[in-house]
């Protein structure tokens, strides 16, 4: 009775009478269906004929439209026209329950038979007004398909084959390098292969030390070899110019490769050469936008494409702007610190796929990671070098020594102080940075005092740790590659090692493009068993497979650094054991940076790969977990 009730019917003396296309509508479609569970109900033909309830269920085709490069889909209802199926669809795009069709039938829009097409009507319809008949992008084929009444033609079925399932993309990468790759970095190339015959781009992010680069080389070689006369540009970190011409002579003799460089006219006078592909840095094509703006590009390779991770950077939109008819990035952390940097690549390569960046923000993760599954390749070392040796990870813990302590205690209280200050006077915003650069020194004091003091002669728990470590390294014939974010604690490093008469090799950011490529060779050959860099400088692009231990003398805020900076050793190649050993200092802000990043770890996690927390996104709350000083021993 209760279903009865709740019904807005009018009692009169010929019974009950029920008004309102609403209030008959949801009678007829949904309260019938709740009575009929238990009562005993009879309908006129005339009540029958109100309800639309087709022997077939509503069908969506798809076409691909090799003409256009795009799909062709083709909405179909049994029974209904043309132009009332359009009002039909605008109904259910406006999420309204029920539509009333011209014959008087009412129309169920929440129905199981239509969770096809809403489904199709959230994808189709971002762009503009539903059609019966419409056309969308190619790459929307991915996010219509496992649909029960979705119909595909047999060329969208290959074409969601041919970039879901790569390897079945028969597809031999040209010679020689087809020799010298792996079954996994085949399928990458089959996969680049793949989006590019159907004009896609997107994003190889496989782990450090996979070799990307030598999958993209292989790319640019078939794609030159089938399309005479192409043009690419490969745009890279500055350090990795010489070494990305070196694998293209090495890996594809075929390709007249030029790193445009020099003076502003020598670099105009190479592109206005033909080359097969060009190789460029981010600063300099950022200061060369107009030499490259009456161009466009077969292809755009973005090496270590997180530098364009901020998509209001300047040089982001210098690359965002060049023409080009396919764009691919190579990054092994396309996400270092928030989704929006991965919104900044995609709007380069697939800048198509997220049509604002307030509509992206507002998409789950979870439906992010499924739009973006076809364009996006990442494999783990794990997954694929089964042989790849051991690597072991360990934390070696040290303490503070009684002047590191005071002058710990001291940074602390100093930026407890600023932070208190302008909490209360709702200024933290404007004075993060300085509260920011407090915490740097702190993590300087852990390393060493001498890098806040302005005198010099101390020395700490770690740095003896270091000593010893690398002493018993040096008689076990280990090869040490020690990595800081400091310089000036490199420097401090090297006049121990000077001191002790072991010799190292150095670089940094200062170190010259040219030389960085033969100080690695000459380490990879036996020259010399320790290494010191700098970790920022030396995290990306090089290959140290001669050394066999890695040390992280200082942690850094993004732990995908480290892993960059490890996988440097650890990586295809490699042949012996890897031991990675990070220094703490415990009871410091050191031990306490990995426990927060370890609370914030969910967000890559959950579209790409592991997670990580980040410097600017501190809370004041996480300040003061960073600033407690109560597992300091006296």
């Amino acid at each position: 009775m209760s279903v009865i009730e709740n019904i807005p019917f009018t009692y009169n003396e010929n019974g009950l009478t029920l008004s309102g296309e609403e209030s008959i509508a949801h009678f007829l479609l949904n309260d019938v269906q709740q009575l009929q569970q238990d009562t005993e109900m009879q309908f006129t033909e005339g009540v029958k004929d109100l309800v639309y309830d087709p022997d077939d269920d509503p069908t969506i085709s798809i076409e691909f439209n090799s003409r256009m490069n795009w799909l062709d889909i083709d909405f179909q209802f049994a029974d209904v026209s043309s132009s009332e199926a359009e009002e039909l669809l605008q109904a259910m795009r406006l999420n309204r329950s029920f539509t009333k069709l011209s014959s008087g039938k009412y129309v169920d829009l929440s129905s199981e038979q239509m969770d096809d097409v809403r489904h199709a009507i959230g994808i189709v319809g971002e762009n503009g007004p539903i059609q019966t008949n419409m056309n969308v992008p190619l790459y929307k084929a991915f996010q219509l398909n496992n649909q029960p009444h979705t119909r595909f033609d047999e060329r969208v079925k290959r074409l969601i084959d041919d970039v879901s399932e790569p390897g079945h993309h028969q597809i031999a990468p040209p010679e020689p390098v087809n020799q010298m790759m792996r079954d996994y970095q085949r399928t990458g190339f089959q996969w680049l292969s793949s989006l590019s015959v159907y004009g896609f781009g997107g994003i190889l992010a496989d782990d450090m030390g996979l070799g990307k680069t030598i999958q993209a080389i292989a790319y640019l070689s078939d794609y030159t070899r089938k399309n005479e006369g192409a043009r690419s540009l490969v745009i890279a970190p500055a350090s990795l110019l010489y070494n990305w011409k070196k694998e293209i002579e090495r890996f594809a003799p075929n390709l007249h490769v030029e790193i445009v460089h020099g003076k502003r006219d020598d670099r105009e006078n190479i592109l206005r050469e033909h080359a097969d592909v060009y190789i460029t840095s981010y600063p300099s094509v950022q200061r060369d936008e107009s030499l490259y703006q009456h161009t466009v590009y077969d292809n755009l390779i973005l090496d270590e494409a997180q530098f364009l991770k901020n998509e209001q950077a300047k040089t982001t939109k210098v690359v965002r702007s060049l023409r080009k008819k396919h764009a691919f990035a190579l990054s092994g952390t396309p996400i270092e610190n928030r989704k929006e940097e991965l919104f900044s690549i995609f709007s380069i390569v697939m800048p198509d796929l997220f049509l604002s960046k307030k509509g992206f923000m507002e998409l789950s993760n979870t439906r992010i990671a499924h739009r973006i599954r076809p364009f996006i390749l990442r494999r783990l070392k794990t997954q694929v070098l089964k042989e790849l040796p051991e690597k072991q990870e360990s934390v070696q813990y040290t303490e503070l020594n009684d002047i590191q302590k005071q002058l710990y205690v001291a940074q602390v209280e100093q930026i407890r102080a600023k932070l208190q200050s302008a909490v209360q006077r709702d200024a933290f915003t404007q004075e993060r940075f300085e509260i920011l650069a407090g915490l740097t020194r702190l993590r300087q004091i852990c390393c060493h005092p001498d890098l806040v003091m302005n005198e010099s002669g101390h020395t700490s728990n770690k740095m003896e740790f270091l000593m010893s470590y690398v002493e018993n390294g040096l008689s076990s014939g280990k090869k040490m590659v020690i990595f800081s974010q400091f310089t000036s604690m490199l420097a401090i490093i090297a006049s121990r090692l000077q001191q002790n008469e072991w010799g190292y090799h150095y670089l940094d950011g200062k170190t010259p493009v040219k030389d960085r490529l033969a100080i690695a060779d000459a380490f990879n050959e036996g020259d010399k068993s320790i290494f010191l860099i700098s970790l920022k400088a030396g995290g990306t692009g090089l290959n140290l497979t001669g050394g066999d231990t890695v040390i992280l003398y200082d942690l850094w805020w993004n732990p995908a650094v480290e892993q960059q900076a490890a996988d440097r050793v650890h990586r295809f190649g490699q042949e012996k054991n890897v031991d990675v050993v990070r220094i703490v200092t415990t009871g410091t802000i050191e031990e306490k940076i990995a426990a927060l990043q370890d609370q914030k770890k969910t967000l890559v996690n959950d579209i790409i790969q592991p997670g990580e927390t980040m410097l600017h996104s501190l809370t004041v709350k996480d300040l003061d977990e960073l600033l407690d000083t109560n597992d300091l021993k006296p």
